[in-house]
């Protein structure tokens, strides 16, 4: 989102002419700091602002801490240009934090792509942000125990291979990933080719004439591959810069002055 300084009323007018009876580098100067006024309000001001209107801000301090203002420099009032933009490089676990690249998609709408794993409500806290130990970089590099389809019965004589149900299946699967997997599970795809990532947090058996088994699981994503959202354009940038820039004529003014003063033309 660009934006030019236009320098039309009687006033601004006026500086201007000032400035350039200073010196050759004054007008410049003034310009480059009504620039950079801008950029630093978009990040500090209007821009935390307007993203709580358009984000569920789980993370209070993520716009400011991973944007970052670039300052117009030089003497030439054409090319100069100051900016502000997010950047990746603050953010913990960069291969798997994708808020970062997504913003672009957010702001202008599309496709997002690679999200083949979504966090549950299950293992998020209060804030909605996933909770440390569930992470995608915590469980990213460890095995999941597959649900499988069949199984074996065996006697003293011979064993065979029948047919399981969903409940044998997620029995079978759930006693493996305790002791293989670090409890980790995953279910077979339903149809609409989604499947669930688990966690088996214990398996107990009752006590009783009747002993059941007991699964405590804990849901934490389901996953699909190639998966793509499609958020709707919120243009929380282009309505931050639009609103910094209306000060940009009284910043000029106000920097304007501060040179004049300082050369002792005015009070």
């Amino acid at each position: 989102m660009n934006f030019t300084l236009r320098i039309e009323s009687k006033s601004v007018d006026e500086l201007a002419g000032k400035l350039q009876q200073i010196s050759r580098s004054s007008f410049p100067v003034a310009i480059r700091q009504t620039l950079n006024s801008a950029a630093f309000d978009v990040k500090k001001t209007t821009m935390p602002k307007e993203s709580e209107k358009a984000f569920e801000n789980r993370s209070k301090n993520f716009f400011k801490a991973n944007s970052k203002v670039i300052q117009a420099n030089g003497f030439n009032v054409n090319t100069m240009q100051s900016e502000v933009g997010f950047y990746e490089n603050k953010l913990k676990n960069q291969s798997t934090n994708y808020a970062v690249k997504d913003l672009e998609q957010q702001e202008n709408g599309g496709k997002i792509d690679g999200r083949s794993f979504v966090a549950l409500k299950q293992i998020r806290n209060s804030s909605g942000l996933v909770k440390q130990n569930q992470r995608m970089e915590s469980i990213r590099e460890k095995p999941f125990t597959r649900m499988s389809q069949t199984g074996r019965v065996s006697n003293k004589t011979s064993s065979k291979r029948i047919t399981l149900s969903k409940s044998q299946s997620f029995v079978k699967a759930a006693i493996r990933a305790i002791k293989e997997t670090d409890g980790l599970i995953m279910s077979k795809k339903n149809s609409d080719g989604e499947q669930i990532v688990s966690r088996v947090l214990s398996v107990s058996q009752s006590l009783g004439k009747k002993r059941k088994l007991k699964i405590k699981t804990l849901r934490m994503y389901t996953v699909k591959k190639n998966r793509k959202v499609n958020p709707k354009a919120t243009h929380f940038m282009r309505n931050s810069a639009e609103k910094s820039a209306t000060l940009m004529e009284f910043n000029f003014q106000k920097h304007a002055l501060n040179i004049i003063r300082k050369n002792g033309l005015g009070k």
